[in-house]
């Protein structure tokens, strides 16, 4: 695993935290992570429940979550390059959560739970030289939500827009954020044409999950749908959606035609 602890040690300063986990026995792991040279921290998962959850078949398989939360890449740890790992930092905390002091504890557990407002509070009755570096990080993070939602709103993703403005206003209540957010929620609602994007992204999203991609045949059929619903939302995040989708879809069948 010389890659992860290469990777752990170019972008831990950045935000960046490698966490192996595994559902063997700690003897076994302890062993494992000697005769490897492990140098970052790894969790057990007994019963393997994260594995399934996760639908991961072989290994080693690694997932890279960004600051968000959101899985933006999996596959094999010698696939994640630097270059991909760099796309994900923008808005990572420096400081993991749990290497907070102490007396931080309570604006830490508000930051994990995803509610700005207590980690601000919290962080206000801490002495300044303690409380003013995490809250350069807390606001960075909080900006960059902002930024998501405001790049989203500006490439008219209207079904990004409202995930993110509903979960930036249940992050930030009584801060400036939380306005921004229900004025483009507000904005979704009464505006026709933002609202037919969404239903359109709705119904690209419900298509792909009912499609069965094992069988050709109804792979065709899906495929149809797709170009019809792209044809009718030309020049919009709808048709870039469905041209990257087709894309994938036409693989697949041509796979599955061979």
């Amino acid at each position: 695993m010389g890659h992860l602890n290469e990777l752990d040690e170019a972008f831990s300063s950045r935000g960046l935290t490698v966490l192996g986990v595994t559902w063997e026995g700690s003897t076994p792991t302890e062993k494992w992570a000697e005769r490897h040279g492990v140098n970052y921290p790894y969790a057990y998962d007994p019963g393997a429940r994260l594995k399934r959850e996760l639908g991961v078949g072989g290994i080693p398989n690694a997932f890279l979550v960004d600051a968000e939360g959101i899985v933006v890449w999996r596959g094999h740890p010698a696939g994640l390059t630097e270059k991909i790992v760099e796309g994900a930092l923008d808005g990572a905390l420096k400081t993991p959560l749990w290497d907070w002091p102490e007396v931080a504890e309570k604006a830490a557990e508000a930051v994990g739970d995803g509610r700005f407002d207590r980690a601000f509070q919290a962080l206000a009755k801490l002495e300044p030289e303690v409380a003013q570096p995490l809250e350069e990080q807390v606001r960075g993070l909080l900006a960059h939500r902002v930024g998501r939602l405001e790049a989203a709103r500006d490439a008219g993703d209207w079904y990004a827009v409202e995930w993110r403005a509903e979960r930036l206003a249940d992050a930030a209540p009584g801060l400036p954020e939380e306005q921004l957010a229900k004025d483009l929620l507000a904005r979704l609602k009464s505006d026709k044409e933002a609202r037919a994007i969404l239903k359109a992204q709705e119904d690209l999203r419900a298509l792909e999950a009912k499609t069965d991609f094992g069988k050709a045949r109804k792979l065709a059929k899906s495929i149809e749908k797709l170009e019809k619903l792209r044809e009718a939302h030309p020049g919009t995040v709808v048709e870039r959606e469905a041209d990257e989708r087709l894309a994938r879809w036409r693989e697949v069948l041509d796979r599955l035609e061979d």
